[in-house]
């Protein structure tokens, strides 16, 4: 990924399993959660500004990608 791309298309390029389905930030399928902070980004409406840890649920043990770092993205599984 490369700063201020999309973070959606950057995930998707890079072989994550995102859901999507709008992309314009109605539908709510691509929604991500920060895992520091447990925050709600809408990775379809989001720009990649920093290196991020993202799951699908708000944060527990859940798929991890991370976004910026030496590999493009990682995955935990419990």
């Amino acid at each position: 990924a490369v700063l201020g791309d999309n973070l959606l298309s950057s995930l998707l390029s890079q072989g994550a399993d995102v859901r999507y389905g709008c992309r314009a930030g109605a539908c709510g399928a691509c929604r991500l959660y920060d895992g520091s902070n447990g925050e709600s980004i809408l990775s379809c409406q989001t720009a990649v500004t920093s290196s991020m840890l993202l799951t699908r649920q708000i944060p527990a043990e859940s798929s991890i990608f991370s976004v910026l770092s030496a590999t493009i993205f990682t995955m935990s599984l419990p």
